[in-house]
Formats: C-alpha cells, sequence, structure tokens
C-alpha cells in the first residue's frame, strides 16, 4: 500500500508539474500572441498613418493642381476678354476709319461733282467761247479775202488785167477785223479773268495750287494777247 501512495503522489506531482508547464507555455503563447497582435496592431495604425498621410498628401496635392487649373482658366479667361476687347476695339477703329473714308469720299465727290448752278455757268462759258471762236474765224476768213483782193490789184497793175473788179470794196476790212479780234480777245481775257477767280477759291478747299498757276498763265496771255490788239487796231496794214 505504501509503493501504491508513492506512485500516486509521484503521479500527482508529474501531473501538476506538467500541468504547470501547460499553463507556462499557454501563458507564454498568450503573451507572445499579444505581442504579436500589438505589433500587427501597431504596423496597421502605421499603415494606416501612412496611407492617411498619403492620402492628405494627394487630396493636398490635387487642391493645389485644381487651384493652378482654375488660376489657369482663370488667367487664359482674362486673355480671351481681353482679346475680345481688343478685337472689339480694332473692329471699331476699322468701322470708324471706313465711315471717316466713305465720309472724305463723299464729300470729295460732293465737291468734284458740281450743282447745277455752277453746271449752267460751264455751259454759258462754253456756247461764249464757240461763240467767240466764231467771230474770230470770221475775221480770219475776211482778212483773208482782204489778201486776195490786195493780190488781184498788184495782178492787174503787172499784167493789165481785171481780176479786182471780182472784188467787193475792202477799203474798211482792216478796221473790221481789228474790233472783231480786240472784242474776240476781250472775251477770253474775261472768260480766262473769272477762271483765275474760281481756281483760287477751289485751292483754298483742295489746296491745289497748279491749278491756280495755270489759270494765272491763261489770265496773262490773254491780257497779253488783249494789249497787243489794241495798240495795232488802228494798223490797217497787212
Amino acid at each position: 500500500m505504501k509503493s501504491k501512495n508513492n506512485y500516486n503522489s509521484k503521479k500527482n506531482k508529474d501531473h501538476c508539474s506538467s500541468s504547470k508547464e501547460i499553463r507556462s507555455y499557454e501563458k507564454n503563447n498568450s503573451s507572445k500572441s499579444q505581442n504579436n497582435d500589438e505589433v500587427g496592431n501597431r504596423k496597421n495604425n502605421i499603415n494606416r498613418n501612412k496611407q492617411y498621410s498619403t492620402n492628405e498628401n494627394n487630396i493636398k496635392d490635387n487642391l493645389d493642381n485644381g487651384k493652378i487649373y482654375f488660376e489657369h482658366i482663370d488667367e487664359r479667361a482674362e486673355e480671351i476678354k481681353n482679346d475680345n476687347k481688343a478685337e472689339i476695339n480694332n473692329d471699331n477703329e476699322e468701322e470708324i476709319n471706313n465711315d471717316n473714308e466713305a465720309e472724305n469720299n463723299n464729300s470729295q465727290n460732293n465737291a468734284s461733282v458740281p450743282n447745277r448752278d455752277e453746271l449752267f455757268s460751264q455751259l454759258g462759258t462754253l456756247n461764249l467761247s464757240i461763240d467767240t471762236l466764231y467771230i474770230i474765224i470770221l475775221a480770219t476768213l475776211l482778212n483773208l479775202y482782204y489778201l486776195y483782193s490786195l493780190r488781184a490789184g498788184v495782178s492787174d497793175q503787172l499784167f493789165n488785167t481785171n481780176e479786182s473788179e471780182k472784188f467787193i470794196n475792202t477799203k474798211n476790212f482792216p478796221r473790221i477785223t481789228n474790233a472783231m479780234f480786240l472784242y474776240a480777245t476781250g472775251i477770253f481775257l474775261d472768260i480766262n479773268y473769272r477762271g483765275l477767280e474760281e481756281a483760287k477759291r477751289a485751292s483754298k478747299e483742295t489746296n491745289d495750287k497748279r491749278a491756280v498757276v495755270r489759270a494765272w498763265k491763261s489770265f496773262l496771255s490773254s491780257l497779253l494777247v488783249f494789249i497787243a490788239t489794241t495798240i495795232s487796231r488802228d494798223n490797217l496794214e497787212v
């Protein structure tokens, strides 16, 4: 009986020691698992913090990019607005220039196109010039007839002919033709004088000095012819 009790007590001791070992092992395992869980949680927290910081940086970058993008859009919109304003100003300037050119062209056309009274005045001047030329042509023909009669008288004296009898009396022809020439040169002098006055008035608006110079030349030439005709009025010789 004593041996059997010893065996049981030994068995109980072994069982207790084994249970203690099991408990210590479980305790170690539980502590290790707790440590592993804590390490895992720390890693997860670190990863979460990294991910959060990464997301925060991404969000910040996106916001900055969006801000830059919107700033770029605003700058582009401002540039487009300025370009549109410049185009509108250019269009307005072109329209103003076109209107000014049209007004200038209309004023020039109106200035170049005479009115009805001026046309009647020009028509009267032209008719007077034509009538004066007829007078000059008639005076020239009378002078020619007068010369033919003189030649016939000289031929009669040389060749004892009677050709001078075919002509009328041309004794007063030189006086008549001189008066006609004097009248014609006076008419042209008056026409050129009025042309000079009109050229002076027109030059004040158009600043065309060449027209004034031409009018002066015409007036001076007609004046000299009139003076020469007046001087030779009493000269009845050919």
